[in-house]
């Protein structure tokens, strides 16, 4: 291992001690087993392919981006994908900024 193989495995490591790291990927396992969780998830997925495959027809496509809009509102309020979105923003960020560091 060379010293850039050093650094980066550093860094690495640096980065999933992070209390905000360790929490993200704590809430993202429980919203990837979370029934609930899933079942509103396949719930928006299947409103969003029902608009995709009535796309020409606007009173089905109307009534599926109504259902939609519905369901991404139940998944998003729901307290835990709603931290995990939030958590995963943050993740975003702490990620440009170490971009930006790089760069």
């Amino acid at each position: 291992m060379n010293s850039f193989d050093n650094a980066l495995e550093n860094v690495k490591n640096e980065l999933y001690s992070e209390p905000l790291v360790k929490e993200y990927f704590r809430i993202k396992s429980i919203v990837e087993s979370d029934e609930e969780i899933i079942s509103l998830e396949k719930n928006v997925k299947e409103h969003q392919k029902k608009m995709c495959e009535n796309i020409n027809s606007d009173e089905v496509y109307l009534k599926e981006k109504n259902l939609y809009e519905k369901a991404v509102k139940s998944l998003n309020s729901h307290p835990v994908y709603s931290n995990y979105l939030k958590l995963k923003e943050e993740i975003l960020l702490l990620l440009n900024e170490i971009k930006e560091v790089l760069e």
